[in-house]
This record gives C-alpha cells, sequence and structure tokens, in this order.
C-alpha cells in the first residue's frame, strides 16, 4: 500500500548555503536512493556532506513513507536504477507498527521476509545497504525483566538475525548498516530523539545520522579503492612494553590479565585480526635479532610467532632503507605500506623520506594502543577471500621459490622444475570478492586498470557478449591462488580484451600466456570471430607491460592518440607455454 509523501532528493550541491535541494546535479553518478518508513533525511543530508567531493557528483533520492515494497519492485523491473540503495526500516513503524494493538509477529516477519526477498532481485549493479533495528534500551517492567507489549525486544532482535544472515549470503551486492551497533557506541541519550521521533518521525539525532553515514561512506569507499596489504611493525614499545634488551624476555610487558601488559596483548590481538583478513605482517625494529626471536618463539602470551611474518628487518640500520628492502623483497609498492612505531622520530623520518608509506604513532596512553589499528580505515575490505586468508602462505612459498633459483640455475630451466599447473575457467558467483579485489589491487601487469566492483563484474558476467576468466596457479612448493583475470567481449566482429591482470607474484613465469591464450581458446569454441583486439592504457605503474601485446606477436593499429594491437585468431593455440601444464583441476 502506497503512503502519501513526496519524492526528494539532496544532491550534494544543494546541501548549505540555502540553496534549492530539488535541483538535479549535472552528470551525477553517485545516485543514492533511500527506502524507508521514516523521516531519513537527515541520514542523506549527512552522507551528503562527506561525499561532498566527490568527483563525479552525489545526489539523495527519497520516496513516501513506507512506501517500501512498491519502490523496490519499481528498481527490480526499472532500466534506470541507482547505484547505492539504502534500505533503513524502523520498527515503531513497520507492519502495523509495533506499539499497534495490530501488530503481529508473524505477519511482521513475513513482510520482513518479502523485502528481503525483492531485494535478493534486484539489478547487480545496486549495492544495497541494509540498516537493522534498534533494540528498546529499557523495559517496561525492568524489575521484573518482561517486555509487555509483543515481545517488542525479542523482536529487533530475532529479526536483526534474519538480516544478518541475508547479508552475509548475498555479501557480494549487500552491506549491512548495523543501527544496533552504531547506538550502543554512542548510547542512548546521544542516539534517540523523543521529541522529534513523535513529532515529525525523525527517531535519531544527528550524532546517529552522521555515525551512520560514516559507515556508509567507509563502506563505499573500501569498495572502490584499494586497501593497504602490508602493516610493518616496531617491536620495543609497541609490540610489548619495555625494551627487551634490556629487560629480557620475562621482563616485558605483555600479558592477557594485568595492566599495563593486556593493552600489548590487546594490541597484538588486532594485528592477528588483520592476519586472518589477508594482510602481510613485518617486523622492522632496531634491535638484536635473537632478543626479538626470543620473544616471539618462547614467550607465553606473545600471539604474534615467527610463522606469521612474511618478511623482518631486524637491525640497526636506517629504518626507511629497511622499508625500501622489505618493499622489494615482497614486491609490492611503498603506497602498499602501514608502518607503525611508537617513536616520534622514527615516524617523522618516514612520514618525509618515504611519503607513500602511510606511519601510523601509536599513542603515548597505552590503553588506546589497540584503538589506534580498529580506528584505521586503510584495511577496510567488504569481504574476505580465499586468497586474503591464505595470501602469507603464498609469500612464504615464493621465498622458498626464490631460495632455489641459483645463478647457475638459467631462467628457463627454472621455469621447468617448478613444475607449473594452471586452470582457467569461467569466473562464478563465488569468485566476485576476490575478482573485485584483483581489479582494484592490480597495477603493474594490468593492460587497462579498469577498477570494476563486484557489482560490475556480476552484471558483466550475465551478459551474453561478455566472457570472464580466472587463473588459478601451482606448483612444486603449492597452491598460488587466484591470480589472474581476463574479460573479454564480443563487439564489432572482434574479440576484444576489455581487461587483462595478473598478480605481481606470478610475474615472470609464462602464467600470463597461460590465462590470456586459455581463455581465448574457450572463447572461440563458442565465438567465431576471427580476429583478438586489445588495447594497453598506460599509467605510471604499468609500465611492464608496455610492449607485452608485440610479444604475444600482435600487431598495432592505430586509433586516434591510442595504439589498439590486433591478432587472428589462429595465433591462439601456438602461444600457450610449454611449461605450463593447462589442468581442469588443482
Amino acid at each position: 500500500m502506497r503512503r502519501s509523501g513526496r519524492r526528494t532528493s539532496i544532491p550534494t550541491s544543494g546541501i548549505g548555503g540555502g540553496r534549492d535541494r530539488s535541483r538535479l546535479f549535472i552528470s551525477i553518478q553517485m545516485k543514492v536512493q533511500f527506502i524507508r518508513n521514516y523521516t531519513a533525511e537527515p541520514l542523506g543530508e549527512a552522507l551528503a556532506n562527506l561525499l561532498a567531493k566527490c568527483p563525479t557528483g552525489f545526489e539523495a533520492t527519497f520516496g513516501a513513507y513506507g512506501n517500501v515494497l512498491p519502490e523496490l519492485f519499481d528498481i527490480a523491473s526499472s532500466k534506470v536504477a541507482p547505484n547505492v540503495l539504502v534500505l533503513t526500516l524502523h520498527l515503531d513503524f513497520f507492519g502495523a507498527g509495533i506499539h499497534s494493538s495490530l501488530w503481529n509477529f508473524a505477519e511482521a516477519e513475513a513482510e520482513l521476509n518479502q523485502i528481503l526477498r525483492t531485494v535478493e532481485k534486484l539489478p547487480a549493479t545496486v549495492y544495497t545497504f541494509i540498516s537493522n533495528f534498534v533494540p528498546p534500551t529499557r523495559a517496561e517492567l525492568p524489575i521484573l525483566g518482561l517486555e509487555t507489549y509483543s515481545g517488542r525486544d525479542n523482536t529487533a532482535q530475532e529479526f536483526n538475525l534474519v538480516i544478518r544472515e541475508f547479508v552475509k549470503l548475498n555479501a557480494h551486492k549487500c552491506g549491512l548498516l548495523d543501527f544496533q551497533k552504531i547506538a550502543a557506541r554512542l548510547g542512548e541519550l546521544a542516539t534517540f530523539d523523543l521529541r522529534f521521533g513523535l513529532m515529525k518521525k525523525v527517531p535519531f539525532k544527528p550524532a546517529f545520522f552522521e555515525a551512520a553515514a560514516s559507515e556508509i561512506q567507509r563502506v563505499l569507499s573500501a569498495r572502490s579503492s584499494s586497501p593497504k596489504k602490508v602493516i610493518v611493525l616496531d617491536c620495543d614499545n609497541t609490540l610489548w612494553g619495555g625494551v627487551v634488551g634490556e629487560v629480557g624476555t620475562d621482563g616485558i610487558q605483555l600479558d592477557p590479565y594485568e595492566y599495563p601488559g593486556i593493552a600489548f596483548y590487546r594490541f597484538q590481538a588486532s594485528i592477528f585480526r588483520l592476519l586472518e583478513r589477508g594482510v602481510l605482517v613485518c617486523l622492522c625494529s632496531k634491535n638484536d635479532e635473537p632478543a626479538v626471536w626470543e620473544v616471539l618463539d618462547r614467550h607465553p602470551h606473545c600471539l604474534i610467532k615467527r610463522k606469521h611474518l612474511a618478511a623482518v628487518r631486524i637491525n640497526w640500520q636506517d629504518k626507511a632503507a629497511n622499508l625500501l628492502e622489505l618493499a622489494q623483497e615482497l614486491n609490492i609498492s611503498l603506497d602498499s605500506m602501514v608502518f607503525v612505531d611508537d617513536s616520534p622520530v622514527e615516524c617523522e623520518l618516514i612520514r618525509t623520506s618515504l611519503p607513500q608509506v602511510t606511519v601510523v604513532q601509536v599513542p603515548a596512553k597505552i590503553y588506546r594502543h589497540s584503538e589506534t589499528l580498529l580506528d584505521l580505515t586503510v584495511f577496510d575490505r567488504t569481504s574476505v577471500s580465499r586468497e586474503d586468508a591464505e595470501r602469507l602462505t603464498y609469500y612464504q612459498a615464493e621465498r622458498a621459490r626464490k631460495d632455489v633459483q641459483t645463478p647457475s640455475l638459467d631462467h628457463a630451466t627454472f621455469l621447468r622444475e617448478l613444475a607449473m599447473r594452471a586452470v582457467v575457467r569461467e569466473l562464478k558467483e563465488p569468485d566476485l570478492p576476490r575478482a573485485a579485489q584483483l581489479c582494484q589491487r592490480t597495477n603493474q601487469f594490468n593492460l587497462t586498470t579498469k577498477r570494476h566492483t563486484e557489482q560490475d563484474l556480476a552484471a558483466m558476467s550475465n551478459r551474453a557478449d561478455v566472457k570472464i576468466y580466472l587463473l588459478e596457479a601451482a606448483d612444486k612448493f603449492g597452491p598460488i591462488g587466484t591470480s589472474g583475470m581476463v574479460i573479454l567481449v564480443r563487439t564489432g566482429g572482434q574479440i576484444e580484451i576489455e581487461t587483462f591482470l595478473l598478480s605481481c607474484r606470478i610475474i615472470g613465469r609464462k602464467f600470463d600466456r597461460a590465462l590470456l591464450f586459455r581463455a581465448l581458446q574457450l572463447a572461440t569454441r563458442e565465438w567465431p570471430e576471427t580476429v583478438i583486439s586489445g588495447l594497453h592504457i598506460p599509467t605510471a605503474k604499468n609500465t611492464l607491460v608496455k610492449n607485452i601485446f608485440a610479444e604475444y606477436g600482435f600487431g598495432p593499429a592505430l586509433e586516434g592518440d591510442q595504439t589498439r594491437f590486433r591478432a587472428d585468431t589462429s595465433l591462439v593455440d601456438s602461444r600457450l607455454p610449454e611449461e605450463i601444464l593447462i589442468v581442469e583441476k588443482l
């Protein structure tokens, strides 16, 4: 049933200054639609303020109150859909209204499930934030612990479980806007607006809307930018309290229960959670190396162990030089690194000499150590793939590969002895998080550096004129994971290589040839086109591949100010590398 209400829009250019908020922002790309059953315009304004510097513009659109299912149906059937949908409902106005005598749990639950089923049918190009419900902070009869009006508290908790499970199952196109957690963090007084909740259906205070907008902005940023890959840690007074070289392993402050050691223990626990999400952990400490290993190997409360480290520099050398060596060893750029130290001198050195590195100085108030990491957004990612969880294993295996490549062993022989295997297969829905990560993070071997999101890839995979192939690799040292992707588009009587990228950790082993030419081999079984076309779009970071098409045997064909490379499909089979065994399953 459609309820009364006027559709409004809030462009960024209409925030502040008394400008007309109904005026449309020209060339808007970030279009956010709010579907709600309460006055959520303050949330849109708070988000617009955060995204005011968005180069493509931003517009927030609001429909009528309580017009939830009809508006969802409109989006599902419309050819023009928003980039982002915010679905936010309040329990006071949900169903018949939880305070109403007509309230019925079963009917409300059925309505919630119908709403979620409709969200599931929305176009893959729409990313949906779903807010959960804020449970009440007090019961009508607190002494007895009873809730007398229709189990309101239990309803919020049970519905929140349903919403969480739905978001988890649809993580590639949905995100949880956790109102419950925001309210718990802010507290009752900063969350609820009792007066305007009754007068104008604005149940939350500005601080709450601002916090919720920050959560949306943080997720949008994580979806469109690359997270940092490596955290580089100092040891003394960072991983533990005290100088181990002076007080010894037994004298440092590190304890799961007692202060001040518990502050460092919790800090290590925060590091461990980053490790589980695929962040590589390194040490860079001015110290005696045996003393540091003694702590990591023997201290009963040290969570970070030798096996958790991707690389280390424990010496008395300049830390800036050590960071350069670590970046070279891991084959990563400096802007992928976060340096954490307690010394203001060392932090300033890295800021001035290596400005690409993100520098974090742990606070002098050690009880805030773990919060320092929790507040960082540079490691944010919207999902954790299998490759994320196993990244440390891949880097450790890579170190083993380098150890066996002696100067007397020529490169061709080295490649043959690696016993490399590859699977090239079409993308499936569970692959979306990893495929999007590859698009966002890969720079050196990336022909076009197009930053496709999970939504983009999901939409493209449903098109008959697009094929997306992934590379899974392994060798005698173990699996290397999903490490490459190629997107082929059938257009204008030819097959266009729309995206072609490869993880930096396997560059130089001919996996690029295995990926591209096996993908073309599979595609040409269904597509009769005889011409293959590819384009290199130069960036500051992908000069490595500027001549790659020429190396494959493609010929140039000038198009305006760019050079497109073309080849005949008869080239495909002859370019598959002999050193790599193409298999169906690793």
